[in-house]
């Protein structure tokens, strides 16, 4: 409102409807025009599909295994924020993982890791996508949670990938 009249004494818009011009004049009247509209508009979609390291409706073993998804790539209801939450966590250390060192074993301690939904998916990242060796600690106080992890990489054959009951304090690596 400041600008109009005094820097600008014209204003085009272009709309999928019309064209429209106003314009100003010392007098203070504003004239609008419509005209048909001059330009084709291409529609621009707000809701692209988001690109994910494991996108929904692509089967994953560790998905699979934890509870996430079934064995046919579908997402369960009750586990859609969990994926959203492994999804951003890739894409945090996607942009750090490419520096880590190809040569040397990578050691990783996840203290607190709970149900380990993020402590496998840093080593289906550092093992699969990146191709890298790591050794991955789970560590979590509770046994039997930490237990059934174990199981679960176990089945998986995903070497390097490890499950202690236990807390930091206590905790030594070899």
């Amino acid at each position: 409102d400041e600008l109009w009249g005094v820097q600008f004494g014209q204003a085009h818009l272009f709309t999928a409807q019309n064209d429209v011009e106003a314009r100003w004049f010392s007098s203070g009247e504003v004239r609008v025009s419509y005209k048909p509209p001059s330009k084709t508009m291409e529609v621009m979609p707000h809701d692209r599909a988001k690109q994910y390291l494991i996108p929904e409706g692509v089967p994953c073993d560790f998905l699979e295994a934890i509870g996430v998804m079934t064995s046919s790539g579908r997402v369960k209801e009750a586990h859609r924020k969990r994926l959203r939450q492994i999804n951003r966590f890739w894409g945090l250390i996607s942009h750090v993982g490419p520096n880590f060192p190809a040569d040397e074993i990578l050691h990783v301690v996840d203290f607190g890791s709970g149900k380990s939904y993020l402590t496998f998916a840093l080593s289906h990242y550092l093992t699969r996508i990146l191709h890298r060796k790591a050794r991955i600690v789970g560590l979590d106080r509770k046994a039997e949670v930490m237990q059934d992890c174990q199981t679960i990489a176990e089945s998986l054959h995903l070497d390097g990938l490890e499950f202690v009951a236990g807390d930091l304090w206590n905790y030594r690596t070899d």
